[in-house]
């Protein structure tokens, strides 16, 4: 897949047909200081809730939408 200007590098389009950047929460997550990753890894690993860890991730400061944080706990885990 090339990447263009502007262009996620990774997308998946929803039931609506809206195109969502799944690489987003991977790009929040890295940016994160050590301690927030490693806890927010340990709590993914532990809970089977996509919609907990998206809950998790908001209150760690995640704002994008959930399907880019499914994405990527279903790539991790």
């Amino acid at each position: 897949m090339s990447v263009q200007h502007g262009q996620p590098t990774n997308t998946k389009k929803t039931k609506a047909g809206i195109s969502i950047d799944t690489d987003a929460f991977s790009e929040w997550f890295l940016e994160q200081p050590e301690a927030v990753q490693e806890s927010f890894h340990a709590f993914s690993c532990e809970n089977y809730s996509f919609i907990e860890c998206f809950l998790y991730a908001r209150f760690l400061g995640y704002v994008g939408n959930i399907i880019a944080c499914e994405a990527w706990i279903k790539k991790q885990y």
